[in-house]
């Protein structure tokens, strides 16, 4: 099975819950085209992992992408949300790990313009994620709620 199977089907998962289909279902389909209750496992982590964390996930991106992030076309901005949330939020995935198989889904996916923006993106990200000025609850309790805690 290659690496990028799992990360394959939650960026499909994704794409269709932005389509407007709903998450538990959409990812119930899509899971029994796994094998390995492994790569099942992480499928759903990075599906309800990107949807809980989209918050953070875009303003951690936002400090390292020089576009705006709502100027970026969709499925590079998946990409990115997928590549950020296991640098900023998975242990067990190492940082090279999730950058090369972000960046190998993209090829995948017909998207080699953007490989080189992805790339870059995500290693300055994995570079920098502890200079990321988190805003705090005394400081701004409302950009709190909703960059560090959404």
């Amino acid at each position: 099975m290659k690496i990028t199977e799992a990360r394959r089907t939650a960026y499909e998962v994704l794409t269709r819950v932005e389509d407007g289909a709903y998450a538990d279902l959409a990812l119930s389909a899509a899971l029994d085209r796994l094998p390995e209750q492994r790569e099942r496992a992480l499928a759903t982590e990075l599906v309800y992992g990107v949807l809980r964390r989209r918050g953070p996930l875009d303003f951690a991106l936002g400090r390292f992408c020089k576009q705006p992030l709502a100027k970026l076309e969709g499925a590079v901005l998946r990409l990115l949300r997928l590549g950020a949330y296991q640098l900023l939020r998975l242990d067990r995935v190492p940082a090279h790990a999730a950058v090369h198989a972000t960046v190998e889904l993209a090829k995948e996916l017909g998207l080699q313009r953007a490989t080189g923006f992805i790339n870059g993106v995500l290693r300055a990200l994995d570079r920098g994620r502890s200079t990321i000025p988190w805003p705090t609850p005394e400081d701004d309790p409302l950009a709190h709620l909703e960059q560090v805690l959404s």
